[in-house]
């Protein structure tokens, strides 16, 4: 009620109240032996969680006489959907001290958080405490879930952290990648390699890999405000491995990296089919030309729609000279003649 009425004071009152709280199912305050009332605190246990041991009861057992009975509604969420900054800021100021509740109320943030209308709430949950990215089992330790399973896996880290990996991976935001990215990337470690993407049954991506098909995803998406960031990260759409780096993989391994790699070869022709012609100018900077076969692909595209700006930037860096053999440059001009593109037939002939 204190946060749905924005009210502070009672919020603090209520937060760090102490007094006998009325069973149901009693006509007294509970009694210690000396008959005295025994004073417990109302927020005791502000989230029960399974398998949590609390006065020696389960989390979801019936609560002892005298805890809090019931809850109407979860404080946390309630603050994040009024958007009550002060009130969430106190909420987690009250479990500073219990890493696991803070944990959950965290997540609980970045969970009911509205995008992108509220990324300060999303920044609060990042900062708030220990990194939710980082490996958090005790046992087994990473190089021992590496030396049994071949990686680790989402598994591994916080639910939250886990829902920081799934925002990375699909936000079409350039303010929420880079504060998600920046917290994704403190508990990266080389190696173990990327942890949030895929399962335990093939081996984990490196950076460069993610990176790669993380482009390709903001390129499927159409935003370039994020292909142009990972681009200043360094991320291109060439090969992220030479031969001299597989020789010593194991063959099932070496088909993994390239399957997985061949996810990017429609990058280069559906940014031509959508004419970004500075998205197609940032992929010829991040290895687009050393596919051949998309860039005969982007030029056909291109041919097709008539895009001589297009074509332009293709020719001048997409290296065309050879593209074709005779037979089918024979069959692309008949089929251009078809469409009536015959203003496009000296582009073909640079091919």
């Amino acid at each position: 009620m204190a946060v749905y009425l924005s009210d502070n004071t009672l919020l603090e009152y209520t937060l760090s109240n102490e007094d006998p709280i009325l069973c149901p199912f009693h006509y007294k305050p509970l009694s210690t032996g000396d008959s005295l009332p025994k004073v417990l605190a109302s927020f005791q246990t502000p989230i029960p969680q399974a398998g949590r041991i609390v006065d020696n009861q389960l989390g979801f057992m019936p609560p002892k006489c005298g805890k809090s009975l019931m809850r109407l509604a979860n404080p946390v969420k309630l603050a994040v959907q009024l958007s009550q900054m002060e009130c969430l800021i106190l909420l987690l100021k009250s479990v500073s001290d219990r890493e696991r509740e803070l944990e959950v109320y965290r997540k609980d943030i970045i969970t009911e958080v509205a995008l992108p209308d509220q990324i300060e709430f999303l920044r609060v949950a990042i900062e708030t405490g220990r990194s939710l990215t980082k490996y958090r089992l005790i046992a087994p330790s990473i190089a021992d879930m590496i030396w049994m399973n071949g990686r680790t896996g989402p598994s591994s880290r916080s639910p939250a952290g886990i829902q920081l990996s799934k925002m990375l991976e699909t936000t079409t935001n350039l303010e929420i990648f880079n504060l998600v990215y920046d917290a994704i990337l403190e508990g990266y470690n080389e190696d173990e390699g990327v942890w949030w993407t895929q399962g335990l049954s093939s081996g984990a991506d490196t950076l460069a890999t993610w990176g790669l098909r993380r482009l390709q995803r903001a390129v499927l998406d159409d935003y370039l405000p994020i292909v142009r960031r990972l681009v200043e990260l360094g991320y291109s759409v060439g090969p992220t491995r030479s031969i001299e780096d597989l020789k010593d993989e194991e063959p099932d391994v070496v088909a993994d990296i390239i399957n997985g790699e061949r996810t990017v070869d429609v990058a280069l022709p559906i940014a031509v089919k959508r004419g970004n012609l500075e998205m197609v100018k940032l992929l010829f900077k991040v290895g687009a030309h050393k596919k051949r076969k998309n860039v005969r692909k982007a030029m056909r595209i291109a041919m097709e729609q008539g895009n001589h700006e297009m074509l332009k930037v293709l020719t001048s860096q997409g290296s065309p000279a050879g593209l074709l053999n005779r037979k089918t440059k024979q069959r692309w001009k008949k089929e251009l003649e078809y469409l009536g593109r015959q203003n496009m037939l000296e582009w073909l002939e640079m091919m």
